[in-house]
């Protein structure tokens, strides 16, 4: 189970990690300013079993899966390709 974690501690030991995912907490937009996915409403309002916000807590990460499918030849309907992206 380790080796499952070895690539979220080399990408934390890289020095300011840390400080960068946090930055998202002090950073001032507008109100109505949609610049990031911090400001929309799911992730602010994205809450734990006992009804507390997950993200309130320093530290507290989230991974994002992005999944998306396309056919790479116009002329070719047998054959599409996929996508899956993991975001820390």
């Amino acid at each position: 189970m380790e080796e499952h974690y070895k690539s979220i501690r080399e990408h934390f030991a890289i020095a300011g990690m840390t400080e960068l995912c946090e930055h998202w907490r002090t950073r001032h937009v507008g109100k109505s300013v949609l610049s990031d996915i911090y400001d929309g409403e799911v992730y602010k309002n994205f809450k734990r079993r006992d009804g507390s916000h997950f993200f309130d807590l320093e530290c507290r990460y989230g991974l994002m899966l992005n999944v998306d499918w396309f056919q790479s030849f116009k002329r070719r309907s047998d054959y599409s390709v996929g996508v899956f992206i993991l975001s820390l």
